[in-house]
């Protein structure tokens, strides 16, 4: 699958390597990992890199996922753009409810996606809320 990046901005996913090392498929997906079926949460991250582009990309597991990219195993997007820095999260029931937010916020300029991210800040609400109301994103 290709993926279109906007102008300084990239997005990502979960690395199939560690999944599939960790018992999934060559796609990723976990035993018992359907899309749509909830269990432990997943996320939607942006991260600012060292040269202030935003990378965006999905996770079960922010902090591991920051230290990854940090320690350049991450996107290829992001090695040569070290270190970066966790700008915002929003969390999401499921795997398929973070791919769909991380698919319409990418497709945002950085402009609209900095409006987002202030907005929950500034309002104190979680940014999947404001995903929610602002794009359309649905959460269990």
């Amino acid at each position: 699958m290709t993926r279109k990046a906007g102008a300084g901005d990239a997005t990502g996913g979960e690395a199939g390597g560690a999944r599939e090392a960790a018992g999934g498929d060559e796609a990723g997906n976990m035993p018992g990992d359907a899309l749509g079926k909830p269990g432990k949460p997943y996320y939607l991250y942006v991260v600012e890199c060292a040269d202030g582009t935003w990378y965006t990309g999905y996770t079960d597991d922010v902090p591991r996922r920051i230290a990854t990219h940090n320690a350049g195993r991450g996107a290829k997007y992001t090695r040569s753009r070290r270190p970066v820095r966790l700008v915002a999260q929003a969390e999401f029931a499921t795997r398929h409810e973070a791919m769909s937010a991380e698919y319409r916020f990418k497709r945002l300029g950085r402009d609209e996606k900095e409006r987002l991210v202030t907005a929950a800040a500034r309002a104190g609400e979680p940014l999947a809320v404001v995903l929610e109301r602002e794009l359309g994103v649905a959460r269990s």
